[in-house]
């Protein structure tokens, strides 16, 4: 766990640590709002096939309007 730390940090730190996982193992990797891209993200599961790979983003907040900034943002980062 490394709460607050953007993907692009987290997935250069998760490499190293990653190579001693196999099949029966699992990683989850739970983005947030404030990641740059998903080229990232897209790389680490190319690269770690040794082990299986979680992919989480932030759910739609329902209690705001479709139109609210958060849900656009939302909407941006599941298509990017």
């Amino acid at each position: 766990m490394k709460p607050g730390v953007s993907t692009d940090i987290l997935v250069k730190t998760a490499s190293s640590e990653i190579n001693s996982l196999t099949k029966k193992d699992a990683v989850i990797l739970w983005g947030g709002l404030n990641e740059g891209n998903n080229n990232s993200k897209t790389h680490f599961v190319k690269n770690n096939n040794c082990t299986n790979i979680v992919l989480m983003g932030v759910p739609h907040r329902f209690y705001l309007p479709d139109t609210s900034c958060v849900n656009k943002k939302l909407t941006l980062s599941i298509i990017n």
